[in-house]
């Protein structure tokens, strides 16, 4: 059948069914409570793809501060080749985003429902939203809309899509504008997406309960993100949560003057183990304080990786902490070994940091395993205080830094340096 809206559509189809929708711009919220495929006119191209045709462009179909302008309800569902687009102009909205446009809705596409699995969202371009493009969250039970907590799902491919322009500095929903959002044990493919002027690029959270689809490869890899607060947040998993790889992804900062400071990925209250590796993050024209690397809270067994790839320009390279990575106190501390991963021009290239502000002084360990290189900068390597154990550098070379390479403040452990270089000079040289 041919319909003018999207919903009806959605309404007369049968689970299973493809819906294509033809170029042109179409106002409404939707919601999908069915298995299908919504299909645009650019379903086959990638969302910076310079040769996509006219495009099917959906807003929102009224202007609600704290609204989804697309929500899934049902499995297997696709949406594929749309513009989805925050700014209905024939709107009025109180709230401004950062790209300076009218924001009608809070979220382009969400899953909030227990049981949603295989939900594929792909070469799309998504903008102008205040809270986040896509919300993976599985929070109420689908039939009653209580609250029923995060039943693990898996099985969702976030891929290609151009994500661009989203959160605003004023009003309630200040301080957003998340790319992508998996929340409650939902394991997603997060890959080859383009993800440029938002706050946070990926963030993960509160993860409990194991992967219910040990084939599938959840992962957080090969995007392209230039954001002005975090790239890649994995956050908070602990219990038989199945840690997120990160890998191959290039972050860039983006300075912007709502913000204090900029870190490319921040592994937080992890207990389970996570593979952080080749990521290339730069800290771009961002003048705040910044990390490239900095974990916090995470538990020594298993310890987080952090493996090849590259930090360039930032205030901190790598910086383990018990305090500083949520301005909170940790007793876990925070544990990783690096390996193989290039330091430059960052003013400290790695810091390990028992910080004046715990008053539990959570215990800090940093292991090295080979070719780690910090080159430029004023510090190499700085220890802090008492409860932080370095034991050996391995082969790890520094140079070109124009004050000290290694500094130890108030921390009596023995660092093993024998098998690095200072400058070209052996460790085991020197006296």
């Amino acid at each position: 059948g041919y319909f003018t809206t999207i919903q009806a559509g959605i309404n007369f189809a049968t689970a299973g069914d493809t819906i294509n929708v033809s170029a042109g711009t179409y106002a409404g919220n939707l919601v999908i409570e069915k298995s299908l495929a919504l299909k645009g006119p650019n379903a086959a191209k990638s969302g910076t793809d310079a040769t996509r045709s006219s495009e099917a462009v959906i807003v929102p179909g009224a202007s609600g501060a704290w609204s989804e302008m697309i929500q899934v309800k049902a499995s297997n569902v696709s949406i594929e080749g749309f513009t989805l687009d925050a700014d209905n102009t024939l709107l009025t909205s109180t709230i401004i985003g950062v790209s300076g446009a009218n924001v009608d809705a809070s979220e382009a596409i969400t899953a909030y429902f227990a049981g949603v699995n295989n939900l594929v969202v792909r070469n799309n371009i998504v903008q102008n939203f205040d809270y986040s493009a896509i919300s993976i969250y599985p929070y109420y039970d689908n039939a009653s809309g209580t609250v029923v907590g995060g039943t693990a799902n898996s099985g969702h491919v976030i891929s290609s899509n151009l994500i661009r322009n989203l959160g605003t500095y004023s009003g309630d929903s200040a301080f957003w504008g998340l790319g992508v959002l998996l929340y409650n044990n939902a394991y997603a493919q997060v890959t080859g997406n383009t993800i440029t002027n938002v706050r946070t690029g990926v963030q993960t959270g509160n993860f409990w309960q194991a992967s219910p689809d040990s084939a599938f490869d959840h992962k957080i890899a090969d995007n392209t993100i230039s954001v002005r607060r975090r790239g890649v947040f994995n956050n908070l998993f602990y219990s038989a949560a199945t840690g997120f790889p990160v890998s191959g992804n290039t972050i860039t900062g983006v300075m912007n003057a709502n913000e204090t400071v900029f870190d490319g990925i921040l592994v937080a209250s992890y207990s389970v183990t996570a593979a952080h590796t080749n990521n290339v993050i730069s800290a771009g024209d961002v003048t705040n304080p910044c990390e490239g690397y900095e974990v916090w809270n995470s538990a020594a067994t298993p310890a987080i990786t952090i493996a090849g790839g590259s930090v360039t320009g930032f205030t901190k390279g790598l910086f383990l902490n018990n305090y500083e990575g949520y301005n909170q106190d940790s007793s876990t501390g925070a544990s990783a070994t690096v390996s193989g991963l290039s330091i430059s021009n960052c003013t400290t290239g790695i810091e390990a940091r028992d910080s004046a502000s715990s008053s539990l002084h959570g215990p800090i360990a940093l292991a090295f395993g080979s070719g780690v290189t910090v080159s430029g900068g004023v510090t190499g390597l700085l220890v802090s205080n008492s409860n932080v154990t370095v034991s050996s550098l391995g082969n790890a070379a520094f140079t070109g830094q124009s004050g000290n390479y290694a500094t130890l403040v108030s921390n009596a452990n023995a660092v093993d340096a024998t098998a690095a270089t200072f400058g070209g000079n052996a460790g085991s040289a020197a006296t």
